[in-house]
């Protein structure tokens, strides 16, 4: 089973512990997540998913907005995945 979520540039997301960050959407079909630690950038096209985490994989979900990147991710349900604004204002509310 899949989760998707939208984000604007500069909105995060958490995987488990780990925060990433969208950091640029080239358009609705290519964008890039940055993983905060170590600052890895990761490139997500409609041609190539990414592996983000051990286990998870982002890929392009269609339909999106010119500055929308929606972010299909397919991962385990023991995996936490959260968006940023939601963790910090709901006390670490998870999707997952």
């Amino acid at each position: 089973m899949s989760l998707s979520l939208g984000f604007r540039k500069g909105e995060d997301f958490y995987v488990d512990d780990e925060r990433y960050i969208v950091s640029d959407i080239h358009s609705p079909a290519e964008f890039c997540i940055t993983r905060e630690k170590g600052n890895q950038t990761l490139r997500v096209t409609d041609m190539q998913a990414a592996d983000i985490a051990p286990n998870v994989r982002a890929s392009v979900r269609k339909g999106g907005q010119y500055h929308l990147a929606r972010v299909s991710f397919h991962a385990p349900k023991e995996v936490l995945i959260s968006k940023g604004d939601n963790c910090r204002e709901n006390g670490g509310h998870r999707y997952r």
